[in-house]
């Protein structure tokens, strides 16, 4: 039984009033800053839906700005969400106490798109529809994933770190080597949403292949909570606060030297 039942034409009708004017390249979330600027304006959005009446009062906040979502990232080449993808996902917004944060709410549709939320009831298939992947929730965590990569880089190189790791981030900076921090952020986007993580066996590994007659050590999972998308819980922190752990080690804010060898970036830069 659905939890509340949305009426999927008044929410495509609102978001493309909401889109007219605006530069639509980015519509399904495939642009970064396309993502920001929905970010921030998804309070504005919820409340003309709300005021229009154009949805069941019993709807929240959190649930407004997920149906809203949805049709931004979802896989709505395939139609609108099947009643049992809205009823996990918003029974999922309830259990975990974000339905009255739009912006919290959003990042639950990014995360759930992406594979997060088994635990929910979320079960990939890859059947390319509603039960798969979603490849604009996919694009836009990568991008997150990508921008976290950049800034994390930028705190690592006003600490100056030591040796031959300083040195790598400055050349990827100062040589603007842009593809190569993408290809970085793709590989450990993947880690994360899959849960496979290996970075203490790689920066184990990088180790021993300096010494003479080395054998590199197997590859095992790191166990670090924060390298798995599934261990991010909406009601702690949120996605973008689980992200800089992922990749820096800590909040970016508060980044120290030692912090930075458990961030997922740490082994691209330790490797060569």
């Amino acid at each position: 039984m659905v939890l509340v039942r949305v009426d999927w034409t008044n929410v495509e009708e609102s978001l493309r009033e909401w889109a007219a004017g605006r530069d639509t390249q980015g519509v399904q979330g495939f642009q970064l800053a396309w993502l920001a600027r929905f970010r921030r304006e998804i309070e504005d959005i919820v409340s003309s839906l709300a005021a229009a009446g154009r949805l069941d009062p019993q709807l929240s906040r959190g649930h407004l700005a997920a149906a809203t979502a949805l049709l931004m990232y979802g896989a709505v080449d395939k139609g609108y969400p099947p009643d049992h993808t809205w009823e996990r996902l918003a029974n999922t917004l309830t259990k975990t106490k974000v339905v009255n944060s739009a912006d919290r709410s959003l990042e639950v549709v990014l995360a759930w798109g992406a594979g997060w939320g088994d635990k929910w009831g979320r079960e990939i298939k890859r059947n390319g529809g509603w039960e798969d992947q979603w490849p604009g929730a996919v694009s836009a965590l990568l991008g997150l994933t990508s921008q976290t990569a950049f800034r994390a880089l930028k705190a690592y190189q006003a600490l100056r770190l030591p040796s031959r790791v300083g040195a790598r981030v400055s050349r990827v900076l100062d040589e603007e080597q842009r593809d190569t921090v993408l290809d970085w952020a793709e590989f450990i986007w993947w880690d994360f949403v899959s849960g496979k993580c290996t970075c203490t066996s790689r920066i184990r590994r990088a180790t021993v292949r300096r010494q003479a007659d080395s054998v590199d050590p197997p590859m095992q999972l790191c166990g670090i909570r924060e390298h798995q998308l599934a261990n991010w819980d909406p009601e702690d922190q949120p996605l973008s606060e689980f992200l800089e752990f992922a990749v820096a080690g800590t909040l970016l804010g508060g980044l120290r030297e030692v912090n930075t060898k458990r961030g997922m970036l740490y082994p691209y830069l330790k490797d060569k």
